[in-house]
């Protein structure tokens, strides 16, 4: 036999000694459909949360948060716990989605502050942290106690009963 002819014999025999049997479903097997020439067009960018108005801290709109429930706060944000010497100091705001917009509107928070307070109330339990988002609903005022780059901060802003927003203050803690 000629060593070209051997070939498809010798691929068919290793094929043939392989106890290796395969039973693959359509499903498993990768198939993309050949191109019609007509591709769909990419989906469209989702808006940024940050583009559009400020957030306006009004009665209505903190009674609608709080009825959303703090899953949907917490959906928004990325925060990491923070402990120090073993005991926790408070969650670290690393991202939210519309931190502009909130900041536009009075309360400003950047990412880096570690949230130690809301409304006086600690936030170290779960407890803790749904009393203080409870209180949001009808509480005058948003009151965040953060550490800022080690020093204390509190963030304040007025909840107002219309949408023309009060005037917001950072203070350094003293």
């Amino acid at each position: 036999m000629r060593p070209l002819r051997a070939l498809p014999l010798a691929l068919t025999l290793l094929a043939c000694a392989s106890s290796t049997h395969v039973d693959l479903s359509p499903a498993e097997v990768p198939f993309t459909p050949p191109s019609t020439g007509a591709e769909a067009a990419p989906p469209a960018a989702a808006p940024d949360p940050d583009d559009g108005p400020p957030v306006a801290f009004t009665r209505s709109t903190m009674r609608q948060t709080v009825h959303e429930g703090i899953g949907a706060l917490l959906a928004r944000v990325d925060v990491s716990p923070m402990l120090q010497a073993g005991r926790f100091v408070g969650f670290r705001l690393d991202r939210a989605r519309g931190l502009q917009r909130l900041r536009a509107g009075g309360l400003d928070l950047q990412p880096g502050d570690i949230v130690t307070r809301v409304n006086g109330q600690t936030i170290e339990r779960p407890e803790h942290a749904q009393a203080a988002f409870l209180s949001l609903a009808e509480a005058p005022e948003i009151v965040i106690d953060v550490l800022r780059r080690g020093a204390p901060v509190t963030v304040r802003t007025a909840v107002t009963d219309s949408a023309t927003a009060a005037p917001a203050t950072t203070t350094a803690a003293r």
